[in-house]
């Protein structure tokens, strides 16, 4: 009498176990973009009024230590598993907003911390830590855009599975300098700053709730070919 061996099965199971599991993991979604305006946007004057909020200015004011912008962006229109991201943040000047150029740098605090709103944050309660540089521009001209690459605050947002993301401009040299103003979301819809955010691919992640069910499925379709053949054989 012919047996039933157990080995082909196995082999046969743990590899429609992998195709299932790891076929789905490999597909990747199309690139995309994104342009987002801030959700919080203001400045803060730590040294000359550190009690003032200055959330529903139009204005975002950059200096020294004397006024420092903050930008909070939301994240949650990036797909999850987006990869080759970049970003780019552009705000505009002012009209007499340039009265001293020079230069405006793109920073990230760490620890990260989004829970800050323009309608509460000022000089007294601002939270900072390390400050790591992303990017600086030559501010000189009045009603123009200016541009940061942003992208390694939104990458460690994303991987972080963050759902904003906080940049702060601030002003790089020890010395002081006439304030640098550009225009905040509620001064124009046209002119409020934006943050463009690109990925070439988006990879899925595999619903755990599929494991089970795809692995059931293939061992039936498993045994019942072991099954056909044995009793063909037989």
């Amino acid at each position: 009498m012919k047996t039933f061996s157990i080995a082909p099965l196995v082999i046969m199971l743990l590899a429609a176990f992998f195709v299932q599991t790891t076929s789905v993991a490999v597909v990747k979604a199309q690139g995309g973009q994104v342009i987002l305006k801030p959700t919080d946007d203001t400045y803060i004057s730590p040294l000359n009024n550190p009690t003032a909020n200055y959330g529903s200015s139009q204005r975002l004011r950059v200096s020294l230590v004397y006024y420092l912008t903050w930008l909070k962006f939301d994240l949650s229109t990036i797909p999850k598993g987006a990869v080759g991201i970049s970003a780019l943040l552009e705000l505009c000047t002012t009209y007499n907003g340039v009265a001293s150029p020079h230069f405006v740098v793109a920073c990230i605090i760490l620890p990260l911390n989004n829970s800050w709103s323009e309608a509460t944050l000022t000089g007294d309660n601002f939270l900072w830590g390390e400050d790591v540089e992303l990017d600086s521009d030559y501010v000189a001209n009045n009603e123009i855009w200016y541009e940061w690459n942003v992208t390694q605050a939104v990458v460690n947002a994303t991987t972080s599975n963050a759902t904003d993301v906080t940049i702060i401009m601030t002003y790089p040299h020890p010395e002081e300098a006439v304030s640098i103003a550009f225009n905040s979301k509620e001064a124009s819809s046209t002119k409020a700053p934006k943050l463009t955010v690109s990925w070439t691919d988006a990879i899925p992640e595999f619903p755990p709730i599929l494991i089970l069910p795809s692995f059931m499925i293939a061992t039936l379709v498993a045994v019942l070919m072991m099954k056909r053949k044995h009793d063909a054989k037989a």
